[in-house]
This record gives structure tokens, sequence and C-alpha cells, in this order.
């Protein structure tokens, strides 16, 4: 598979790069995809083969169901850590976090010297 086209800049709350189209704000994968490989279908969702989302590469970029979205990345997702082999948690909003790495970095930043 090519490398990761990154935007960088500011991003969207879940982590996906957007930008400006036509005065409004749109996810920048969306917009590529739609500039690259035409519409998107209502009810089908732009899939990150990469895990990326801040990626833009096209090749990476596949139209999937929402279903099939969901699907992937339950698969993708490791369970757990690779730094430490903690299992994740998640947020409110989705995002996965490993509690003994976020404890560890918490006690390193406020410990006393």
């Amino acid at each position: 598979m090519s490398p990761c086209n990154v935007v960088e800049g500011v991003k969207r709350p879940y982590g996906y790069a957007y930008v400006r189209k036509n005065g409004k704000l749109a996810y920048a994968h969306r917009v590529i995809y739609e500039e690259t490989k035409g519409p998107i279908p209502s009810g089908m969702e732009i899939d990150h083969l990469c895990m990326n989302k801040r990626c833009i590469n096209p090749e990476h970029l596949e139209l999937v169901t929402g279903a099939e979205n969901k699907r992937r990345a339950a698969l993708k997702l490791r369970p757990n850590c690779s730094k430490c082999g903690g299992e994740f948690k998640k947020k409110k909003r989705g995002e996965r976090y490993c509690l003994p790495c976020h404890l560890a970095r918490k006690r390193e930043l406020y410990s006393v010297s």
C-alpha cells in the first residue's frame, strides 16, 4: 500500500481533518473521494483502509455501507495496548485510551522532583 497523505492543521473532535469547500466546512477525505472517484451515494460511508483518519490518499479510501465500516473497524482495532498490554477503554466520544499508560503519564506529569 502506498504511504498516507496526511492533512496537517485543523481537525474535528473525532480526529478527521476538514477543509473549506464552497464556503462550507467539509471532511477532507470526503472531498478528495468525490473529486477523484465521484459522488458518495446516500447511506454510504468512506472507509480509511489505512485506519488513519487524517489520510486523504484516494488509494486508501473505499466506499462501503455504515455497517461494513463498523465491522471492519472492529476487526482492525486491537483490544490491547502494544506498549503495556493493557486493555483499551472508551471515552464518551468513542475515542480509545489505555488506562495503565494514561495513569503512568499522569504520575510522571505530576511527580515531584
